[in-house]
């Protein structure tokens, strides 16, 4: 037991792109104090798409803090919401 792990990954832009995938709706995530940077790897997706988000803000003391100016910083047109230690961003359609 202990040791080292090694996994390979990539950024949801680049999942998008390579995959020639034509639209993305939602991200959830709850993934242990990474949320930041999945954040900055899906910054053209936040642009270009507006997916819905839900992510959890209670592993790191900044995450509310960072994780908003992050979403806001890709896309100033989201509405966050803050509740139960999560947040949640959308886009009003027009």
């Amino acid at each position: 037991m202990g040791g080292v792990v090694t996994v390979q990954s990539t950024t949801i832009d680049k999942f998008v792109q390579e995959r020639n995938i034509p639209r993305v709706d939602f991200i959830k995530a709850d993934i242990e104090g990474a949320e930041r940077y999945m954040l900055v790897g899906a910054r053209q997706v936040l642009k270009e798409y507006a997916p819905k988000i839900s992510i959890c803000t209670y592993h790191l003391p900044d995450d509310p803090k960072v994780l908003r100016e992050l979403i806001l910083d890709a896309n100033p047109n989201y509405i966050i919401e803050e509740r139960f230690e999560k947040m949640y961003a959308y886009v009003k359609v027009r």
